[in-house]
């Protein structure tokens, strides 16, 4: 896995148990502690998202996607909102 050295660079400081952890799973992973830590900030921001704001947590696409997934038709759609009115 490249290094990717473009985007916004942070700087975080973490406690010693949570940089140990974080220099176990990265070794144990085959990441740098820059990939894994821009996992763990996607994931976890993508989480914290879907619990305080849910409608932006996925885009219409990926909503789509999620939808066809599932095996939900347009006609499933259109009965359940019939069934409302």
């Amino acid at each position: 896995m490249d290094t990717v050295k473009t985007g916004k660079k942070l700087y975080v400081y973490v406690s010693e148990e949570t940089g140990k952890r974080f220099t176990e799973l990265a070794r144990r992973y085959g990441l740098t502690l820059s990939q894994l830590g821009n996992l763990c900030i996607m994931s976890g921001m993508n989480s914290f998202l879907r619990s305080v704001s849910p409608e932006e947590a996925f885009t219409s696409e990926k909503l789509a996607e999620i939808i066809r997934a599932l095996g939900i038709t347009d006609e499933d759609i259109r009965s359940t909102l019939a069934k409302k009115e």
